[in-house]
């Protein structure tokens, strides 16, 4: 997007991009090979960019080279092309757009724990609600990137965060046999127990579904 819209990027903005198109432990062993923190995984980075073209011998010394190499083949330089095109189909309303503009697009759209949280729209009727919704607020807190997505998806059908999208969450008396988080994807909306007693429950109850998507209804789906 920011190399379409103003024509450049940073490089750590261009392997920090490459590094999300990996899956995640792939992405752990190059960010601690760039950052030295352990001995340097000659073997699992060399498998991880030979998939790229890379023959040369990866080291402490030359990986963040490396990766800037093969960040801009994947980004820039192969789908040159297509990003030519969608400048161009953008028209003179992007001219004056600037990267920091880009970045404060991005900001909003990344997938956080404030992001999320300022995407709900809790209504507490009694003080049983206003305590789920508190646990609710603790628990996205608690959550990393991996289960923040999970949850997007669970809720709206997608992992893609949009900037007005909202998702309403509604508290709802369950029997103890049947608690558990439901949404209905089409209308953003999230349906919890009001009945959870503690912080701990909730937060077992909702991982449970959201680390086991094979068990979710087809009202929990995209459609």
């Amino acid at each position: 997007m920011q190399q379409a819209v103003v024509g450049k990027v940073s490089e750590d903005c261009l392997i920090n991009s490459f590094l999300m198109l990996l899956h995640e432990k792939e992405r752990e062993i190059l960010q601690h090979a760039i950052h030295g923190n352990q001995p340097f995984p000659v073997s699992d980075v060399l498998d991880i960019l030979s998939d790229y073209g890379v023959t040369s011998i990866p080291s402490a010394s030359n990986i963040g080279k490396i990766l800037l190499q093969v960040s801009e083949t994947e980004l820039i330089s192969k789908p040159f092309l297509y990003i030519t095109k969608l400048r161009e189909g953008m028209g003179p309303f992007w001219q004056d757009v600037t990267d920091k503009e880009v970045h404060a697009l991005y900001s909003v759209c990344t997938l956080t724990p404030s992001n999320v949280l300022r995407s709900l729209e809790v209504s507490a009727e009694d003080q049983q609600e206003a305590k789920v919704s508190r646990w609710l607020t603790r628990y996205i807190k608690s959550k990393d990137h991996k289960l923040l997505g999970r949850f997007l998806r669970f809720c709206t059908g997608t992992d893609v965060l949009l900037p007005y999208s909202r998702i309403r969450v509604q508290l709802v008396n369950m029997s103890n046999a049947a608690m558990r988080p439901k949404a209905q994807t089409c209308f953003n909306l999230l349906t919890l127990p009001k009945n959870y007693r503690t912080l701990v429950r909730l937060s077992e109850n909702i991982d449970f579904y959201l680390y086991n998507p094979h068990l979710w209804d087809l009202s929990d789906l995209p459609h």
